[in-house]
């Protein structure tokens, strides 16, 4: 990927981070907690760690589990049976559980969006509008969801927003296959490929500027390293005998 579209990529993404800042700063404030969740994170809210953002209905309110689809949570994603942790803590009942934007995207595209119960108040829509890959998933199915059934709490302009990043998350989805990383990981790696390039070089010039001081300063092949000091030995001696050879070529012509 050239400099030039990355570039263009990063201030694409920084005009979509100042569109959904409203929303954000809005949600921070009034998100309200997902009524189940556990005490891991202290107010019951789904906006701490980088990737429990959404606030999935789990069990009704009698406490049994509820299906999406034909299915409930833990038979779809194949987990262990953990829901008696679901509306555990007496200081917050309920049925719901922060879970991960993977997960939701994933769910979303074996079951359709219909059939997923999500709560809307208690997700952080803006954050989940504003990254593009979780855990190696594309989260454009859980974006056009939460659109779907959030949407109607947006502005005109946060709407605009959330669509404008759904499109872009769509077109990597589009561009991507399961045999390519994603253009976050490109960007990664091409970073750290111009770093290590450039500590190569200079590691290869303080290398050079050491030999080449060492003689100059000290004058003698004898205060380099033996095998520093033997190289160089036998590059000037063969270099002097080809040039003697192209004298002596030269006075024959």
């Amino acid at each position: 990927m050239s400099f030039l579209v990355i570039l263009a990529r990063q201030w694409f993404r920084c005009l979509l981070m100042c569109s959904l800042l409203a929303l954000q700063l809005q949600q921070v404030i009034s998100l309200d907690v997902c009524k189940g969740e556990g005490p891991r994170y202290g107010d019951f809210k789904c906006n701490h760690d980088a990737t429990h953002r959404v606030c999935a209905n789990l069990k009704d309110y009698s406490g049994h589990k509820v299906n999406w689809g034909t299915d409930n949570f833990w038979q779809i994603t194949n987990q262990p049976d953990w829901s008696s942790q679901v509306g555990a803590d007496s200081a917050n009942p309920g049925g719901g559980w922060c879970i991960c934007m993977w997960a939701t995207a994933s769910l979303i595209d074996k079951v359709g969006c219909d059939n997923v119960h999500l709560s809307c108040d208690s997700t952080d829509v803006s954050y989940v509008l504003e990254h593009y890959v979780d855990g190696g998933v594309n989260l454009a199915p859980a974006k056009a969801c939460l659109i779907q059934k959030c949407g109607s709490s947006m502005t005109a302009a946060q709407m605009s927003a959330a669509q404008t990043s759904l499109a872009a998350s769509n077109a990597q989805r589009t561009s991507s296959s399961s045999d390519n990383p994603s253009h976050d990981d490109d960007d990664d790696h091409i970073g750290l490929s111009v770093f290590f390039l450039c500590v190569g070089l200079l590691s290869v010039g303080f290398g050079l500027a050491y030999v080449f001081v060492s003689r100059g300063v000290v004058g003698g092949e004898e205060s380099l390293p033996l095998p520093i000091a033997s190289s160089i030995s036998k590059f000037e001696k063969d270099f002097q005998r080809y040039e003697s050879q192209d004298i002596v070529m030269g006075g024959a012509v």
